[in-house]
């Protein structure tokens, strides 16, 4: 554990399969041990390339011996959800594309499979907002990790049903901070021509949902912004999540008012208005990239979404 508290280890499993049984299996589980122990003041997972296909967990633990535990109880099941045959070096490295970065694979890391390495987990601070908003932003972390803990249980999930759910939630997440169809688009096309530079598969997915005329997608948004607003609607996970986004936005002017919030793209303090709704879509921006990472949603699917989702918002 780091000075924080928190224990970050890297789970390096490269069978999507069994990552998912591993999810389901073990560390949903043991979060609910930790939560029924009153052990757990924070927790989230993200998934990551470099070193190898891996799963990162974050734990905040307000009882250390709960760590030594927790570790010990991993190092015994991983060989389970360990891949049959593991992937190398040179088949991984040599099909991915780097978030779009040009690197040499040859001093990159790299873990064997069902490796477990302790791995100090650094906050991305001036990302989200500061030193106050980043404690906001990882509790937001939690409630996203704990969402697709659930959808990642749900039976029988395609590949197009588990997109739609990825879409609903990007949708949820904005309807969260407004429900103005301009700002919706204005969010979603920016957030669409960021990943269109990621590769050109990603341009000719955004192409693509820029060519359908989605009467079906407009309907979904539809229907999802009334729920949101209608607070005697049935409680569904975009829901959760929208409420869970607008609970942030409160505490993010909270702490903008106190001289508290910096820029997520220069770091220096947000003073205006209109820095600080900057400010806020930025950082909303990241929640949904982290949600769709936490889904296993690749770049090129979120730039296809959120095309899609610019389009209907304009129809709502």
């Amino acid at each position: 554990m780091n000075e924080n508290n928190w224990l970050s280890l890297h789970v390096f499993l490269s069978d999507p399969e069994k990552s998912l049984r591993f999810l389901n299996e073990w560390l949903a589980p043991q979060v609910q041990r930790l939560v029924n122990s009153n052990s757990l003041d924070r927790w989230f997972f993200i998934r990551y390339w470099d070193g190898g296909p891996h799963l990162r967990l974050r734990f905040k633990i307000n009882k250390p011996y709960q760590s030594d535990a927790l570790q010990n109880a991993l190092q015994e099941v991983i060989v389970d959800y360990s891949a049959d045959k593991a992937i190398t070096r040179e088949q991984y490295y040599g099909a991915h594309s780097f978030d779009g970065e040009t690197l040499n694979i040859e001093t990159l890391d790299w873990y064997g499979e069902g490796a477990v390495v302790p791995i100090s987990y650094e906050p991305e601070i001036t990302r989200y907002g500061g030193d106050q908003a980043i404690l906001v932003n990882e509790q937001l972390f939690q409630v996203s990790s704990d969402i697709v803990l659930r959808i990642c249980r749900e039976p029988n999930t395609n590949v197009q049903q588990h997109l739609m759910r990825a879409m609903s939630l990007m949708a949820a997440t904005f309807f969260g901070y407004s429900c103005d169809s301009n700002s919706g688009f204005d969010f979603f096309d920016g957030y669409a021509s960021y990943w269109r530079t990621y590769s050109e598969a990603a341009a000719e997915a955004e192409l693509s949902a820029g060519k359908e005329a989605n009467a079906g997608i407009v309907r979904t948004v539809g229907e999802l912004l009334h729920s949101i607003n209608d607070r005697d609607s049935k409680q569904t996970l975009e829901t959760i999540w929208s409420a869970s986004i607008r609970d942030a936005i409160t505490e993010f002017e909270s702490i903008w008012k106190n001289g508290e919030l910096v820029s997520p793209l220069t770091g220096a303090p947000v003073e205006t208005e209109d820095d600080f709704h900057t400010a806020v879509q930025l950082m909303l921006s990241s929640q949904v990239h982290m949600m769709n990472n936490r889904l296993g949603v690749i770049p090129t699917q979120e730039c296809y979404l959120a095309r899609l989702l610019a389009n209907a918002v304009q129809g709502v």
